[in-house]
């Protein structure tokens, strides 16, 4: 446990944006069309730190039960103006050993998907989003790989 947060403090030490960006909760899809804030348990949550142009994307998975069936793949809409399509997000931490890198930033085009927002705001798109892929339990700390 102690070397989890220590790695976690290492992280938001070298990051500014873990430290001092603004938070944004992250809609996401099971499906990769019904985007929304996940409103289940055990869900998956998602939010993201923005500073400047560097957007760090945390993703999280609650639930319990083992693989397959605790196993999480789907889609978060990242920012459009920050993330170009295609560009690649890798992975800076993980609580889980060997964890899956994500999917490069997709365009998904206007009429595509439906996005719920927490005040009951629906949209059509366009958006941007990212695949991942999560073990039970699993923690990631996502960033663009600007290299």
């Amino acid at each position: 446990m102690y070397q989890v947060i220590q790695q976690l403090a290492d992280h938001r030490k070298t990051k500014p944006a873990l430290r001092y960006g603004r938070q944004y909760m992250r809609p996401i899809a099971g499906d990769g069309t019904h985007f929304q804030v996940s409103t289940y348990a055990p869900g998956v949550v998602a939010y993201s730190r923005i500073l400047n142009d560097q957007e760090i994307l945390i993703v999280a998975n609650a639930n319990t039960n083992p693989p397959p069936n605790g196993n999480w793949r789907g889609q978060v809409i990242v920012d459009m103006s920050l993330n170009p399509e295609g560009s690649a997000y890798q992975v800076l931490f993980s609580n889980k050993r060997n964890p899956i890198v994500p999917q490069p930033v997709a365009r998904k085009a206007v009429n595509t998907v439906q996005v719920t927002e927490f005040n009951g705001a629906v949209s059509s798109g366009p958006v941007h989003c990212i695949g991942v892929d999560l073990q039970p339990m699993e923690i990631q700390i996502l960033e663009r790989n600007n290299g």
